[in-house]
């Protein structure tokens, strides 16, 4: 049998005789990018509805979830995270509002004494604005309704998010 050649360099050759390329990288391995700092908001509870798929209905039972937690007695943030197609305002009848700015915050839309919302869909012109970001300014988006929003102290934060894409 004859002796198999050594190679040097980038390319070793394995038994079957598939190449592979050694890893020549040098120095520390890049690890994944850090996660943004926690939010400081003042819950108990986060509620997260997703699924992989589209219109499963998350949208109505994070509304019904919301509105049964607050006709409980509890203190309920509803944060809409569907950036492209935020719909819970229109679910809750209140499209045509606007959250306040207080002291440098953004006051959520009060839907009843207990219940509060938060969405893309009020910083829209209109409904029919389409909404095309990507990666970074959702990330931002994201992190401004988590951090500077005055939820106050809830008891629970139902988080409506959009469908997974693949």
């Amino acid at each position: 049998m004859p002796k198999q050649k050594k190679t040097e360099g980038p390319v070793k050759k394995k038994a079957a005789g598939i190449q592979e390329k050694e890893n020549v990288h040098e120095g520390p391995v890049p690890g994944p990018a850090p996660l943004p700092p926690k939010a400081a908001i003042d819950v108990r509870h986060v509620v997260l509805v997703l699924s992989g798929k589209g219109g499963v209905g998350k949208s109505t039972v994070s509304v019904n979830l919301a509105y049964a937690l607050a006709n409980a007695g509890k203190q309920v943030g509803l944060l809409d995270l569907d950036i492209h197609g935020p719909n819970i305002p229109k679910m809750l009848g209140i499209e045509n509002e606007r959250p306040a700015v207080l002291d440098k915050a953004i006051e959520p839309v009060h839907v009843t004494g207990n219940l509060s919302v938060m969405s893309m869909a009020f910083l829209l012109p209109d409904t029919s604005t389409p909404v095309i970001w990507r990666g970074p300014m959702k990330m931002g988006a994201i992190q401004q309704f988590l951090s500077e929003v005055n939820w106050g102290s809830l008891d629970y934060l139902v988080v409506d998010l959009p469908a997974r894409h693949r």
